[in-house]
């Protein structure tokens, strides 16, 4: 567990380093789930910074760090979809990921979302799944001719877990 973890809103000096973990987490902590040729067609190169910013500045967007080191992130949309949800992969498995996700179901208790989606990957399912989401559908996406997979998933805000 990482035990000095602080968690904070977006800031536009962080779209380097998020987009930087993003491709790592693609590149790396993916290789269990998908191919390297599914994982070149998610992230094949490092976004965008530019892009990369204006898509976390327009979300409720929270970075986990460790004194200066990002760990991760975790966005919110307007419409109650959780975007993005990525780890370093250094860093998986040590309570980011849900120290991540109580901090975002704290930012939708706020704006009294009565119901979150999210498109999740392999590995998310599975960290989305403990936590009582339930799969509407899998899905298949299309990234440069390439198939992934990934799960229409909703979690009913009446059933989830009060964080601390």
């Amino acid at each position: 567990m990482v035990t000095d973890l602080k968690i904070r809103r977006f800031q536009d000096h962080d779209a380097a380093a998020s987009a930087q973990l993003f491709f790592e987490a693609v590149q790396t902590g993916a290789i269990d789930t998908y191919t390297q040729e599914q994982r070149n067609a998610w992230a094949a190169s490092i976004p965008d910074i530019s892009d990369w910013q204006t898509r976390l500045k327009t979300q409720c967007s929270l970075m986990a760090f460790d004194e200066d080191q990002l760990l991760g992130f975790m966005t919110l949309t307007d419409q109650g979809v959780i975007d993005l949800a990525f780890v370093r992969p250094a860093a998986m498995g040590k309570g980011v990921a849900g120290e991540l996700y109580n901090a975002i179901l704290k930012q939708a208790r706020i704006r009294q979302f009565t119901q979150l989606q999210t498109h999740a990957s392999h590995m998310a399912r599975r960290f989305f799944e403990k936590r009582n989401w339930v799969i509407i559908q899998q899905q298949t996406v299309v990234r440069n001719d390439v198939e992934l997979t990934n799960f229409l998933m909703e979690l009913d805000m009446t059933s989830a877990e009060c964080p601390n």
